[in-house]
């Protein structure tokens, strides 16, 4: 469907948010966690592939080059507690 984006798109879109966020509260040694493991992998390559991805992973990895000492992990999604818990929420709380 055109305008709604592949999920690894979401997910690195999701995240480049986080790192502007990051940068914008000057918040230093950080690990930041995602259960998806295509967008990490592109975060540590530099074989690119997909277009809209490899933008949105290029941007990541630029303002990943201005903030020190943040890793980006891959978790698996099982052992995800936390965030699956924070997507609950707002269905919990309307």
């Amino acid at each position: 469907m055109q305008g709604i984006p592949a999920p690894a798109e979401a997910e690195a879109a999701a995240l480049l948010e986080a790192l502007k966020w990051i940068h914008q509260m000057n918040i230093q040694n950080i690990i930041v966690e995602t259960d998806f493991k295509e967008v990490v992998d592109k975060l540590s390559s530099d074989s690119l592939h997909s277009l809209e991805l490899d933008h949105t992973v290029l941007m990541c990895k630029e303002k990943l080059s201005h903030l020190q000492n943040v890793e980006i992990r891959y978790i698996m999604r099982q052992m995800n507690h936390v965030a699956h818990g924070l997507a609950k929420m707002p269905r919990l709380y309307p």
